[in-house]
């Protein structure tokens, strides 16, 4: 079966955004639910097997030196708590925690995960980037295991046409400073901030980005002369 096939015959790749109630065992419920105004954040998860993973919280705003530092590690469900940053107005912190039932899903159904999830008064929100019947699975999956999670908007991603153009790494990129708002105007995120969250220095982000767009801009001019 060609390529072209499967793609159509898994449906377009759609954007879901889902919530779900966190386990109050979970240091980012007891951090939403002591502070209900802070800006919570989950910035990756790793998998570390035999059931762990390791977690990376960013809170904005934190009420106090080493106020969310002792909440954390009060919380039964953290192994190992590490400061990984921190400045005037936020702070960044890295645990070891049980697998969570979210990351679980993912790696089965082998769907990227879209970082950050938004943490606010005990609920998780997230996005899921998949075709079709990835996310009925990924859907049915989560409504399953964690009862309570529902979607609250479904939208079909108008980025489908031109995904053949883009590397895996441009895909990755793309995807996820669209989700972040990096072209919305006005924009809800820098470039500084994107290439904090991945990793990558300003110039590389720069040169990734400014290749999705020429590689989109070109696809899309050349299908507007041929429709002319």
């Amino acid at each position: 079966m060609s390529e072209s096939a499967e793609t159509h015959e898994s449906g377009p790749i759609l954007v879901c955004r889902i919530a779900i109630p966190l386990p109050e065992r979970c240091p980012c419920y007891q951090l939403s639910a002591r502070y209900p105004d802070l800006n919570i954040q989950v910035e990756g998860c790793l998998p570390l097997g035999d059931g762990q993973m390791l977690e990376r919280i960013r809170i904005q705003n934190a009420p106090g030196e080493g106020t969310t530092e002792e909440l954390i590690r009060s919380s039964p469900d953290v192994r190992e708590l590490t400061l990984v940053s921190q400045t005037e107005d936020s702070v960044l912190h890295q645990c070891t925690v049980p697998l969570c039932s979210v990351i679980a899903v993912h790696e089965k159904l082998h769907i990227l995960p879209e970082f950050p999830f938004h943490i606010e008064r005990g609920l998780e929100s997230f996005l899921v980037m998949a075709q079709s019947s990835k996310c009925r699975e990924f859907l049915s999956a989560i409504k399953e295991q964690i009862p309570g999670a529902v979607v609250t908007s479904i939208s079909r991603d108008s980025i489908t046409p031109v995904e053949g153009l883009l590397t895996e790494r441009q895909r990755e990129v793309f995807h996820y400073a669209l989700t972040q708002g990096y072209w919305d105007v006005p924009r809800r995120t820098t470039l500084s901030e994107l290439a904090t969250s991945l990793k990558v220095s300003k110039s590389t982000l720069h040169e990734i980005l400014s290749s999705v767009e020429s590689k989109i801009i070109h696809k899309v001019t050349e299908r507007e002369i041929s429709e002319a």
